[in-house]
């Protein structure tokens, strides 16, 4: 009873990494074809694009901030001395500090100098809405 157990779950765990090849190789055509719609939408000036039974496809951007590893101690200090202080407890929170930059970018009252202390930026995606 316990090889038959053991077998089975041999070949649930081959399926399993089957499949996450499979996941991984689409994720990669994925990335792939998402980076040519972008350079697409971009020349034609596209946001989206309403497809017959698919939905609609559309631009999606995030923003993100994040704390250089070097420059711990310079990022508390520098949210300190911009209206950032409730963002720093023993570490900062990189969600909190996205949302931070991106109401801060948003309202064009960055902090100057922001960029210097910090990764930030936006990406761009492609989302399918039904």
């Amino acid at each position: 009873m316990g090889n038959e157990l053991a077998l089975e779950l041999a070949d649930v765990l081959a399926k399993i990494k089957e499949q996450e090849l499979i996941v991984k190789d689409l994720k990669k055509l994925k990335s792939d074809l998402e980076s040519q719609v972008l350079d697409d939408w971009a020349v034609e000036g596209m946001s989206s694009i309403k497809l017959t039974d698919k939905g609609t496809l559309y631009l999606h951007t995030r923003e993100y901030a994040g704390v250089r590893a070097e420059a711990l101690e310079t990022s508390s200090a520098y949210l300190k001395a911009h209206g950032g202080e409730h963002l720093v407890k023993p570490s900062i929170h990189a969600g909190a500090l996205s949302a931070f930059y991106k109401e801060k970018n948003e309202q064009g009252e960055l902090p100057d100098g922001f960029a210097d202390v910090f990764n930030c930026g936006s990406v761009m995606s492609i989302r399918l809405r039904k």
